[in-house]
């Protein structure tokens, strides 16, 4: 959820996308692709393709440097001009004159999507703090020899993630309204969401909450150290 939907991540999440770039960078090679990511195909790409791949990879585990909160600022203060000073009042009638028209749309609060508009990070957690910069926001890259470096961002700062997964639920404890407010988030429908839609992909089965109880398998939180030189030894011998 914060990969998708924050500028700023937790160091442990941004560990995690350091290692899974590690693994990433060569999957350009079919050989390797074939063994580690069949359900991907790259036939299609071009060889200058499959290269800006790599250097998005690489870009993504070397952390050179990403300063997405002054980019957020620049883009904002940009977009609402001479507004700025009174920028929460901006997005108070943009969330209650757009998004509240969507179907499911009042399930986003006023609290979440102005911290939102503001720093960019949709989806907060308790006891947690999110401080890194999320690497895969940076849409225009510069290379420079082995450099790579983030020119901008160049994202969505109206809308927010929320619409994607937030606004529905298959249960109807999430939908739950407490003077005429929704007792749930937006994250926290998203996080229920996404936590069906994958167990349900993994389990080929229907996923029923059980709350803390819930045996969602096996959870990653290291990844192992294989290099691509083993995969293709292993495969070799294979």
């Amino acid at each position: 959820m914060e990969l998708y939907g924050n500028t700023l991540v937790k160091p442990t999440t941004n560990s995690y996308l350091i290692k899974k770039s590690a693994q990433l960078i060569d999957i350009t090679d079919e050989t390797v692709r074939k063994h580690c990511l069949p359900i991907v195909q790259l036939d299609a790409l071009k060889y200058k393709e499959r290269d800006t791949i790599e250097t998005i990879f690489k870009y993504w585990k070397n952390n050179n440097g990403f300063n997405i909160t002054l980019m957020w600022d620049k883009r904002v203060r940009n977009y609402l001009g001479t507004r700025y000073d009174h920028r929460n009042n901006v997005f108070d009638w943009d969330l209650h004159m757009t998004l509240h028209y969507i179907d499911g749309g009042n399930r986003i609060t006023n609290r979440e999507y102005t911290y939102w508009r503001d720093t960019g990070v949709a989806y907060t957690f308790l006891e947690t703090d999110c401080t890194e910069p999320n690497y895969t926001f940076a849409l225009a890259l510069l290379k420079d020899g082995d450099k790579i470096t983030a020119i901008d961002y160049f994202g969505d700062i109206i809308n927010g993630p929320f619409p994607s997964f937030g606004l529905d639920c298959e249960d109807d404890d999430m939908l739950k309204m407490g003077n005429m407010q929704p007792l749930k988030r937006s994250v926290d429908l998203t996080e229920r969401n996404l936590t069906r839609m994958l167990y349900e992909i993994e389990n080929q089965k229907p996923y029923k909450h059980k709350g803390k109880t819930d045996n969602l398998g096996v959870i990653i939180t290291e990844l192992p150290k294989v290099k691509i030189q083993e995969v293709q030894s292993y495969i070799t011998s294979s």
